[in-house]
């Protein structure tokens, strides 16, 4: 690798959202059976659940465990920056993730998360990346993988969530000369794996490759 590949950066976020809607439904399903005798549950009990998840939410919503920032932030490699620990709602909709501003994309495959249980071994999820760089080009090859924790036996009548997705922004300082991303937002380049209920890849898919090629800055 030469040297010129230390001068590409980029802001990198790593994201979960899952959709509790059907936790939700069932919560009103029990609550009308037992208090009115009946478990229809209409659009317009749904979009009230949703509003009130989402305000409740909102309202619990607690600032990060500074013990877990640090303990993040000592674990990663000197040029690579915690910048958030991302908690956002949307109805019933519950996305999390960390983001990240990466000095150089080469030490990518050296991140180490440090925010998990006691116990639990931190998370390397680029470990399988590679960052090579020829020329005035930068490449950086890897894939969204299939995190091997699906449920036996569960079907899309899951009683807490419908599906999970997981996802890789990738915000550069320029527009890359091509990639494969499953969608754009903005600058953003967005690659994403969507689960099942049973939390195992939609449509058999085991992976979702990551690629893109940088023109690297003179």
């Amino acid at each position: 690798m030469t040297n010129a590949a230390k001068t590409m950066s980029a802001r990198v976020t790593l994201g979960v959202t899952v959709d509790l809607e059907p936790m939700l439904r069932a919560s009103i399903r029990a609550s009308k059976r037992q208090h009115l005798g009946t478990d229809e549950v209409t659009e317009q009990d749904m979009q009230r659940a949703r509003e009130v998840f989402a305000a409740r939410t909102h309202e619990e919503k607690q600032a990060p465990d500074p013990t877990v920032l640090e303990r993040i932030r000592k674990g990663l490699p000197e040029g690579v920056e915690l910048v958030e620990l991302l908690e956002a709602r949307d109805g019933s909709t519950s996305t999390s993730g960390t983001v990240l501003q990466v000095n150089d994309l080469s030490l990518l495959p050296a991140i180490t998360i440090d925010n998990s249980q006691p116990g639990q071994t931190p998370a390397k999820p680029f470990e399988k990346f590679a960052v090579t760089s020829e020329g005035k080009l930068l490449t950086l090859q890897g894939a969204l993988e299939d995190p091997g924790v699906a449920v036996d036996g569960a079907s899309e009548a899951n009683p807490i969530f419908s599906a999970v997705k997981m996802w890789l922004k990738v915000e550069l300082p320029t527009k890359p000369k091509s990639h494969n991303a499953r969608r754009t937002d903005g600058g953003a380049l967005i690659w994403e794996l969507v689960l099942g209920a049973d939390l195992s890849p939609k449509g058999g898919r085991q992976t979702v490759p990551v690629e893109l090629c940088c023109v690297l800055p003179s």
